[in-house]
């Protein structure tokens, strides 16, 4: 009966270490920080800087609500939400300035207290100098939650984590480290353009397809 039990527990251990395995043998399905679909996930997930680029000039960072705005005619507008935004852009306004202190947000989802107009212009100097992150993708965008299925090389161990919005997948694909290995868990939803949705995408090349085809394409962009 001992030796049975040996052999049970033996199976047990070995059919999890199998399970282990599956992520780290499956070439084709695994995901790393350097893949191409990372980036673009991380292109999907991060935050939509693109919205107001009109205002701030800058596809690296949105302002964020409330703010307000003195226009050429010495009239201040209170920004509140997009739809202000449409308001203002309806009156073609040649010239406008921030009143400060304003908060932006980074597509990183980092903020950032902006105290007056030479910070405003130095953020906007290290958008231009590739020194933020600003591939946001706005018109392809995913269904959650999101399961990964992870291995981590380096100790043998699998997990699998659940993402709940886009902000945590994005934050979960910026710090992945050289030694871990990822799946997703299909099938996903994504919408793409006029949020369409394409049901039971069902592995990573179509995926890649779908958002490099959005990703070729400007959407919910204010004019």
């Amino acid at each position: 009966m001992k030796k049975i039990l040996i052999v049970w527990v033996l199976l047990v251990c070995w059919s999890c270490y199998e399970d282990d395995l599956v992520v780290l043998e499956d070439e084709q399905n695994n995901l790393h920080k350097a893949s191409k679909l990372t980036n673009l996930l991380k292109g999907v997930s991060s935050h939509n800087t693109t919205f107001d680029q009109f205002l701030d000039g800058s596809n690296c960072f949105s302002i964020e609500f409330p703010y307000q705005l003195m226009v050429e005619n010495g009239d201040i507008f209170l920004i509140e939400n997009e739809n202000d935004l449409v308001e203002l852009a309806s009156h073609n306004h040649n010239n406008f300035e921030f009143l400060y202190p304003i908060q932006i947000k980074t597509a990183d989802y980092i903020q950032h207290q902006v105290e007056h107009k030479n910070q405003h212009l130095d953020l906007l100097t290290q958008c231009k100098n590739d020194e933020m992150f600003k591939d946001h993708i706005d018109c392809a965008s995913l269904q959650y939650p999101i399961k990964l299925s992870v291995s981590h090389i380096n100790h043998q161990r699998f997990e699998e984590i659940q993402l709940k919005n886009a902000e945590e997948l994005y934050r979960y694909l910026a710090n992945l480290s050289d030694g871990t290995r990822y799946k997703i868990n299909y099938p996903v939803n994504i919408f793409t353009f006029n949020d369409d949705i394409h049901d039971q995408v069902n592995h990573n090349q179509n995926l890649l397809v779908l958002i490099l085809e959005a990703s070729q394409h400007k959407c919910k962009v204010i004019e």
